[in-house]
């Protein structure tokens, strides 16, 4: 494909970008996403350069970084030999993979470091003025977020889009 992008492709490309840069990830993993999940065929990485004129190290470390989480895939090889990425076709097992994976990983680290401010010794409690009432919040606000996505994981991810489609939210067609 050799056209050049419209202006409403590349807004769309930048959007979400951004919104995916809110959630942790960086705002050319959202642009890369936008191109393989729209896209009716697989691409291979000198398209997606062309596409959103980046360099190749960045587009190289970006679509490893998004084969880790499962966000893009490698589809098959090009007639050269190159490879052809597309997108995971299922976003919310996507959404699982990087809740489990990241998410919830960082809420044990926390967990962990927790403890081991619990753990201190009752003079290095008294000395930094820790609010017992809100140490023991915090430990139950952490165990909570904690068991609130572990539930969430352990469920069949269409219960949860089932959930979640039922909200209500504004038409989008």
């Amino acid at each position: 494909m050799k056209t050049a992008l419209p202006k409403e492709y590349k807004v769309l490309e930048q959007q979400i970008g951004e919104f995916l840069e809110f959630w942790g990830f960086k705002k050319i993993h959202g642009r890369i996403w936008t191109h393989l999940y729209l896209s009716s065929v697989p691409l291979d990485t000198s398209e997606l350069i062309r596409r959103l004129r980046i360099s190749k190290a960045l587009m190289s470390i970006s679509l490893k970084e998004l084969l880790k989480y499962d966000v893009i895939r490698e589809a098959e090889k090009g007639p050269y030999g190159s490879v052809l990425y597309a997108a995971n076709p299922e976003p919310l097992s996507v959404i699982f993979t990087v809740l489990r994976t990241r998410e919830l990983e960082m809420l044990r680290r926390i967990r962990a470091s927790f403890k081991a401010v619990n753990d201190l010794p009752k003079e290095s409690h008294d000395r930094l003025c820790i609010d017992l009432a809100r140490r023991a919040s915090l430990g139950e606000l952490i165990q909570s977020a904690e068991g609130l996505l572990e539930f969430a994981l352990e469920r069949d991810p269409a219960e949860n889009l089932a959930w979640a489609t039922s909200l209500p939210s504004g038409s989008v067609s």
